[in-house]
């Protein structure tokens, strides 16, 4: 998602947050809470979008019913929302893991 280079730097000895060397491990570490923020970021979006098009379709009207009384949107949009919980499952339980097991969150 982005990206960031550091080229001839200089780090004063007082602003060092670990051993010298450990830097990589350091970055590691907290890139495991990225890994598991970065799909929640992208659940909100999908919620966003299903909300949007839900809206759309109980509100736009074809062929005398609204589109999401028709079969097919309907089962779409439903498995969108099944989909969407799944997912906050999934990212709930990551969200868990970093309170009751952080030594395993990288797993």
């Amino acid at each position: 998602m982005s990206g960031i280079r550091f080229n001839n730097w200089f780090i004063p000895e007082s602003m060092r947050l670990g051993a010298e060397g450990a830097g990589l491990e350091i970055a590691l570490k907290g890139l495991q809470i990225t890994r598991a923020l970065c799909p929640a970021f992208s659940q909100g979006a999908a919620d966003t979008a299903l909300r949007t098009t839900l809206k759309f379709a109980i509100g736009r009207k074809l062929y005398g019913k609204t589109v999401f009384d028709m079969p097919e949107p309907q089962c779409t949009l439903t498995d969108a929302f099944l989909d969407i919980l799944i997912c906050d499952c999934s990212t709930f339980g990551v969200g868990r893991g970093f309170n009751t097991m952080p030594e395993q969150i990288s797993v």
